[in-house]
């Protein structure tokens, strides 16, 4: 049988009911940092997230910027060769012109040469 008197039992009952009130305290405080601690992680995951889609706008922003780069090399890049395919022609047209010229000069100079021998010829005739 229970020799303890049953003051000494209740007492008992009552420090085991203020240690777990104590254990259930500090639970409840550890609640409170994880709580805390689970906002300051939410905090933290909301600015990378933030920074996140910043970075990916601003990638996007220089992907855009460098395309356009891209376009606007290619487009000087037609205009070269545009402009050494002008040259070119140019220049071909420069060395057709002095072929003709030069032509011309052979012909002008027959020409002279057959006046000459004609303005003989008629002057041997006279």
């Amino acid at each position: 049988m229970d020799t303890k008197p049953p003051h000494h039992t209740i007492e008992y009952y009552k420090s085991e009911i203020v240690k777990k009130d104590e254990i259930i305290e500090k639970l409840f405080e550890e609640v409170d940092e994880l709580k805390e601690n689970q906002q300051e992680h939410n905090k933290v995951v909301e600015k990378l997230k933030n920074e996140m889609e910043s970075l990916t706008q601003d990638n996007h922003k220089k992907d855009q910027f460098i395309e356009s780069l891209k376009t606007y090399y290619n487009k000087a890049l037609d205009k070269i060769n545009n402009f050494e395919n002008l040259l070119q022609d140019m220049q071909q047209r420069e060395n057709d012109w002095k072929k003709r010229e030069n032509e011309w000069i052979k012909q002008h100079d027959k020409l002279d040469e057959l006046r000459s021998h004609l303005a003989k010829s008629l002057e041997k005739s006279l």
